[in-house]
């Protein structure tokens, strides 16, 4: 038996009591906001203050899609409005979505919330891509690992994440107990990997100080570090093609190149001040 600490929503849940839902024991509620590049959950808005007076912490998330991801994410923090310390979610398991795609979601997630802590959702396909080795930048996220089992623990892709937070371990129908929730009805049930108080402070129950500014250390052809990674991803949030790797090799050089290019900089191929102010602007 797991102790059922959240549930996850979207408009296909019907919904009867959010004061309910939190006199049953659940600490909060992840809740759909937006999918693509245009969707909107048309009861994303009028929930989020009904659940707040029942009591529930709340948390949203976005259903990621292959490409355009600069328009994906800017969707998404239009709809979902997190305020300062509030968690949001990226949903990986679009079939034919990439790690680039991840990569670049996180990354502009980071430049455009900072105060707001990313988490990752996924299970099998998350993990057949990750497979064994480690993301440096998924790392520096929170992982929402989707397992559906009564087993007393999930699992998750290790070289990346030294834990999970959080673990669906239910759809409402497959998985351990307990499978339901008064005051809603099928829904996806979810533990916490720790504390009740634990729970409460990844919810965002506590106001986080603000985020440090990025470092932005000068980078060129040879380097091979998470810097070189967090730029690769900008660029691709900038629409260039480029794999995110971690490896300062001739194709981010010409990327970088092409950039600064368009955005009117000296084009010598080294991300230095300028070029790092363009990225983050």
């Amino acid at each position: 038996m797991h102790s059922l600490h959240a549930i996850d929503l979207s408009h296909y849940q019907n919904v009867s009591s959010f004061a309910a839902i939190r006199s049953a024991g659940v600490i909060g509620v992840i809740h759909k906001a937006t999918e693509g590049k245009g969707y909107a959950d048309p009861t994303f808005a009028s929930r989020k203050p009904q659940a707040a007076s029942a009591g529930l912490l709340w948390a949203s998330y976005h259903f990621l899609h292959h490409g355009g991801i600069a328009d994906q994410m800017r969707h998404y923090l239009d709809v979902a409005q997190p305020g300062a310390g509030e968690r949001v979610c990226i949903d990986y398991e679009q079939a034919d979505c990439t790690l680039d795609d991840l990569h670049a979601a996180v990354s502009y997630l980071r430049a455009h919330a900072p105060n707001n802590p990313i988490t990752i959702y996924g299970g099998s396909l998350l993990k057949e891509h990750l497979g064994g080795q480690k993301d440096d930048l998924l790392a520096s996220t929170s992982l929402w690992v989707a397992q559906y089992t009564s087993a007393d623990a999930a699992a998750w892709p290790t070289a990346t994440w030294q834990r999970y937070d959080l673990w669906q371990y239910s759809d409402g129908q497959s998985g351990g107990n307990p499978k339901s929730v008064a005051g809603v009805d099928c829904c996806d049930c979810n533990t916490f990997n720790g504390t009740e108080d634990e729970c409460r402070a990844w919810f965002g129950a506590t106001v986080l100080a603000p985020a440090a500014a990025p470092s932005t250390p000068i980078l060129r052809l040879g380097d091979r570090n998470l810097a070189v990674l967090d730029l690769q991803t900008r660029l691709a949030v900038h629409g260039l093609a480029i794999a995110c790797d971690g490896v300062f090799g001739p194709a981010t050089e010409r990327a970088v190149k092409g950039f600064q290019r368009r955005s009117g900089l000296v084009v010598d191929g080294v991300a230095g001040p300028k070029t790092w102010a363009a990225l983050t602007a």
